[in-house]
């Protein structure tokens, strides 16, 4: 079995929703906690930080309401993965315009969250598939 038959299985993509469930609440949760931290740290608007979080929370709603289905709804996996993918492309354009003043370690951050968001999107599309 391949690398991405084994994260795109049914058994798999379960890992993989699981994956971007608790990497997504996770996130979110410093964000609310402490969303002034995490402006100064990453150079981000107050209001960017929080109003991410709470995006971040209605996706992790979707893939728990994905992961109590049995089987997993495909059409759901993929909606998940398009919305995935729609969140890259953002994160991408927010860390190159420069528009809202992240510094160095904002644009990092941003960027490789877009990068692990990215591989996230490709394996739920590609479970979608199936």
């Amino acid at each position: 079995m391949s690398a991405v038959a084994a994260f795109t299985s049914p058994a798999g993509i379960r890992r993989v929703l699981w994956l971007d469930a608790i990497t997504g609440a996770g996130s979110a949760a410093l964000s609310l906690v402490a969303p002034g931290l995490v402006s100064q740290t990453l150079g981000a608007p107050v209001a960017l930080v929080q109003g991410s979080a709470w995006a971040v929370l209605a996706f992790v709603g979707l893939i728990a309401w994905l992961l109590a289905q049995r089987p997993l709804p495909l059409a759901g996996v993929r909606l998940l993965g398009l919305g995935n993918a729609g969140w890259v492309l953002a994160s991408v354009w927010l860390a190159l315009a420069g528009g809202v003043g992240l510094n160095a370690l904002g644009v990092a951050y941003v960027l490789a969250q877009a990068g692990l968001v990215a591989v996230l999107a490709a394996l739920q599309l590609q479970a979608s598939r199936s």
